[in-house]
């Protein structure tokens, strides 16, 4: 609880937690590397915060937030019981968690789903062609998928999404996509930071009106 893990916090972020009031809580690290990351600071610089202090910064402004949104990097990334225990403790005090995931963590996942409220997952592309997107091994993809099915197949709210851009897909790609997941968001890319991967200079890639 006293090991700098977090990056950072932002507060009052109303995009991150459909109808709640979050603190979203940037975990630092990440195991994957997507060329469009724009979190890149978050993944690579050193961790700012410790659990414990943001569990205080959290409890001080309890009147007016009322989720906590684990974000990062990848904060399944972390070890499973400081995770254990910090949504415990938010849960305790009557806030409600949710968990923005690459989904490559999935006994993580099973193990943290009775303590969250909300899950979301980036499914990054078409299986056959995640590796557009980041370095991955057959493990973790299959890991994601069972992810993905998992949170499909259960009760809690959850979301699926995908961030376009040129030339990573194509759109006949995002359409195959929203086939085999209709309910799908598709998020164009912007550039906030540095690209992780400079193999391709990437470009948004503007949505047909009906997959907006």
């Amino acid at each position: 609880m006293n090991k700098k893990r977090i990056h950072s916090v932002l507060d009052g972020s109303f995009l991150d937690f459909p109808g709640e009031v979050p603190v979203t809580v940037f975990f630092s690290g990440c195991n994957l590397r997507c060329q469009y990351c724009s979190n890149a600071d978050v993944v690579v610089k050193p961790p700012q915060m410790t659990v414990k202090q943001v569990l205080d910064f959290v409890k001080e402004g309890g009147g007016f937030y009322t989720g906590v949104c684990l974000l990062g990097g990848e904060p399944l990334n972390q070890p499973l019981d400081v995770l254990v225990v910090f949504c415990e403790e938010l849960k305790k005090w009557g806030f409600k968690v949710k968990v923005d995931t690459n989904g490559t963590f999935f006994d993580k996942l099973k193990t943290l789903y009775s303590r969250v409220d909300y899950v979301a997952i980036d499914v990054k592309h078409l299986w056959e062609k995640y590796e557009l997107v980041t370095p991955i091994t057959q493990k973790q993809l299959h890991n994601i998928r069972k992810s993905v099915e998992f949170i499909r197949t259960h009760s809690k709210p959850y979301q699926l999404r995908t961030t376009v851009c040129t030339p990573i897909h194509t759109v006949e790609d995002l359409y195959t996509l929203k086939r085999q997941f209709p309910e799908l968001m598709f998020q164009e890319y912007s550039l906030q930071g540095p690209q992780l991967f400079k193999r391709k200079p990437l470009s948004p890639l503007t949505l047909p009106q009906d997959l907006r």
